[in-house]
């Protein structure tokens, strides 16, 4: 048990979950802390598809992404110098960067806590010079916090509501008071606009939902309706399981274990694509240690391993612009011969070579994975 929460509420939040319908659930990021992170959120939303909460009225799972159709441009500022690092990145060259960093702004965030190397990043964030957080509560990133500014939550200020996988918009209002100095995050950056002199945020809160929400505008379809009251997303005409079935041939659940994509012109020297598996820690930047030791699995076509010389001990080569590292090989017959599938290894090899020969490896944008890999060729020893 890795949370303050006892046994005995999580069994009576369980009965709770099977016994009441409709039900539905907000359900933030995952801690990628634990190894077992991912796999938690599976199994919330593996609950309420087992329970039949999914295409029901009320019920339901809330995510917190990007809904189609609407006008984010309004936050879009050109800028004249940019640095991108990922958090790994981050660790690798915070200590080194040239020019340095010397302010580091944290918004709703805890990244020692949700990193796997918290703890370097949390001696990173103590080197800078002015560490301001924005958060609603007091978590471990706070230790490294020049200056804290208390945010208010979903239930204490104005919002826009949408997502990707529930199909509602509209504008939330204030259940509670804010608690204490909290205020909402609008108040800040009103505030801090006009110390620095930056322009474009004297108009109210209504004015920037209204700008947001303006391509969904229509005579079916007002401001003063959303704000009222959820409707449904215009843009977003599907509801999934609306029909209470599954979209399989079987009806019935399926996982998908081999993303489909298309290649766009691979090069001569490279013919195979190299992506990774989807796993627990699919949508993250970093690779987890796995159960599994040696080096790095990978499947193919059979008859990608059958032109291959064969190795008395299955190691081979896979090599690509980026660098070249041992795996073993695996046959999949349903693998395509175009691609080869990068699976488990131990966390050194993933960490000191196999970043770097895939580049970036896992992403989301709006609760969708988005996979990178490289293109490669496979050797025998």
């Amino acid at each position: 048990n890795h949370c303050e929460i006892s046994s005995s509420v999580l069994e009576n939040l369980a009965r709770l979950m099977a016994t009441q319908k409709p039900i539905s659930s907000i359900i933030g990021e995952d801690l990628i802390y634990w190894e077992n992170s991912i796999s938690t959120i599976r199994l919330i939303n593996a609950t309420h598809i087992l329970l039949g909460q999914i295409g029901e009225s009320g019920a339901g799972i809330y995510y917190k992404n990007i809904s189609k159709g609407l006008n984010l441009k309004i936050f879009e500022k050109e800028t004249k110098y940019e640095r991108r690092y990922s958090w790994k990145e981050f660790i690798e060259k915070g200590k080194k960067s040239d020019p340095p960093i010397m302010v580091a702004f944290i918004n709703r965030s805890n990244p020692v806590n949700s990193q796997p190397a918290g703890m370097e990043i949390l001696k990173i964030l103590r080197e800078i010079p002015y560490v301001i957080y924005f958060g609603t509560f007091f978590d471990d990133t706070t230790e490294a916090a020049s200056y804290f500014l208390p945010i208010t939550s979903i239930f204490e200020e104005k919002n826009l509501v949408f997502s990707s996988w529930h199909k509602g918009i509209g504008i939330s209002n204030e259940v509670i008071p804010p608690r204490g100095e909290a205020r909402p995050e609008f108040f800040y950056y009103q505030r801090l606009a006009r110390l620095l002199e930056i322009k474009g945020f004297d108009f109210g809160l209504l004015n920037i939902f209204h700008s947001v929400l303006k391509p969904l505008l229509s005579e079916n379809l007002s401001f003063e309706k959303i704000a009222s009251q959820m409707v449904l997303n215009p843009k977003e005409t599907k509801i999934a399981y609306f029909e209470k079935k599954f979209l399989t041939a079987s009806t019935k659940i399926q996982m998908i274990t081999h993303p489909e994509f298309k290649i766009l012109n691979p090069p001569k020297d490279f013919p195979l694509y190299l992506y990774p598996i989807i796993h627990r820690d699919f949508q993250k930047e970093q690779i987890f240690p796995d159960e599994i030791e040696g080096p790095p699995l990978v499947a193919v076509n059979p008859e990608v391993l059958k032109n291959l010389k064969k190795s008395a001990k299955n190691e081979f080569f896979i090599k690509s612009a980026e660098g070249e590292i041992m795996v073993h090989l695996t046959e999949d017959n349903f693998q395509r011969k175009d691609l080869a599938l990068l699976s488990f290894g131990r966390s050194i090899l993933m960490e000191e070579n196999l970043n770097l020969l895939l580049g970036l490896n896992f992403y989301h944008l709006s609760g969708n994975p988005i996979y990178f890999g490289n293109f490669v060729t496979i050797r025998s020893s």
